[in-house]
């Protein structure tokens, strides 16, 4: 009787460990979003950067590194995104753990059941093996083939291995999602700290200059957002008859010819709210609706229209239908720079509208005033 209760208690004590070490790794993976991005106060010490001769020089400084913060932002949303799925996979592993606990808890029952009543009735041999074996699994097998069992107990005995198996499974599962879920929020965290870093060297650029220097940037950053403001007016003035006039090529190449295209139904809601948003500002996994990132802006846009976009700007790139240059519509996205990093949205007459970075906010600019990798139509 003692070696049997010994066995049982070796089988219930190795389910409830590992029952709780995944409650509490679950547990332990509570912290939100807010707390995470308080954590994360700034990145590595940076070289000071080369100081612009110009008024000029430092604006395409400034904006070079404020684009290359933007462009980070995707990997921080991606992460997001990667630690979103993982956090309710791991939430349904846990329910599907516990219900397999509670499984292997009754059979266990059983199995201690029918070890007691071998014990009891058992052959030399038999108990030998029971004295000798330390592992519960280990009798239970050896059991099964040293001494005639019914053949209702044998089907209690491979069903207690096979549910055992399972829950082995599921624990597994358990401990993955709980890494992917750990290393989610590392790179949420390494994202956030490169793009402040860059943050923090643009600022330097601006404090280095005069004062007098930074009244002009102030003053051509002003101009372009009135520019801005009146392209997006006459944009929009445009899809409100569901046609909208563009260019085979932007405003800074030759040979330029205007031809007018239709706008559908669901583009010219996706342009028309897109448009709405310019003179906003642009923050990290901004989704509106006072700030936008890139993809935020645009998956907002074509959600008005009923068309559910992925979150970055390289999921994006997938979807949909791809358009040549020569014919873009207005409502189809236009991706930049090699890693797919940012994304726009086309709204005719070789230009485009989209979230650019922390100085220029959600804004329009000419569909080659970046490095044009391709574009996509949704719906």
């Amino acid at each position: 009787m003692v070696l049997v209760r010994h066995h049982r208690g070796m089988l219930s004590r190795a389910v409830m460990r590992t029952s709780v070490r995944v409650r509490a790794a679950l547990a332990a993976l509570g912290v939100s979003l807010v707390a995470l991005s308080l954590l994360v106060t700034g990145g590595p010490a940076m070289a000071d950067p080369q100081p612009p001769r110009t008024v000029d020089e430092a604006k395409a400084l400034v904006n070079k590194l404020s684009d290359e913060a933007a462009s980070i932002d995707q990997d921080y949303v991606a992460a997001q995104e990667r630690l979103a799925v993982s956090q309710k996979k791991l939430k349904q592993d846990q329910a599907d753990l516990d219900k397999q606990a509670a499984q292997v808890e009754a059979l266990r029952k059983q199995v201690a059941q029918i070890a007691l009543a071998n014990f009891q009735q058992s052959s030399s041999t038999s108990t030998a093996v029971m004295m000798l074996t330390s592992d519960p699994a280990d009798f239970i097998a050896q059991l099964t083939t040293v001494q005639q069992v019914s053949a209702n107990q044998l089907d209690q005995l491979q069903r207690f291995g096979q549910e055992q198996a399972t829950f082995n499974d599921l624990k597994l599962a358990a401990e993955n999602q709980v890494a992917a879920s750990t290393q989610a929020k590392k790179d949420m965290a390494d994202a956030r700290a490169k793009s402040d870093a860059k943050l923090a060297e643009a600022k330097k650029v601006l404090a280095s200059l005069t004062a007098a220097q930074q009244a002009a940037i102030a003053a051509q950053q002003a101009a372009e957002q009135r520019a801005a403001a009146a392209t997006a007016r006459t944009a929009q003035e445009a899809t409100t008859t569901d046609r909208t006039t563009r260019t085979s090529r932007d405003e800074n190449r030759s040979s330029a010819t205007t031809t007018t295209v239709p706008v559908s139904g669901r583009a010219a809601i996706a342009v028309r709210f897109a448009l709405a948003q310019v003179g906003k500002a642009y923050v990290y996994a901004g989704n509106g609706p006072n700030a936008y990132d890139c993809s935020g802006l645009t998956s907002q846009a074509w959600l008005r229209a009923g068309v559910h976009l992925p979150r970055t700007s390289q999921s994006q790139f997938h979807v949909g239908t791809f358009v040549p240059e020569s014919q873009l519509q207005p409502g189809d996205l236009v991706f930049y720079y090699g890693g797919i990093s940012h994304v726009g949205m086309y709204i005719g007459n070789g230009m485009i509208v989209h979230a650019a970075n922390y100085r220029t906010g959600v804004t329009t600019a000419p569909l080659h005033s970046m490095p044009y990798m391709g574009a996509r139509r949704p719906g």
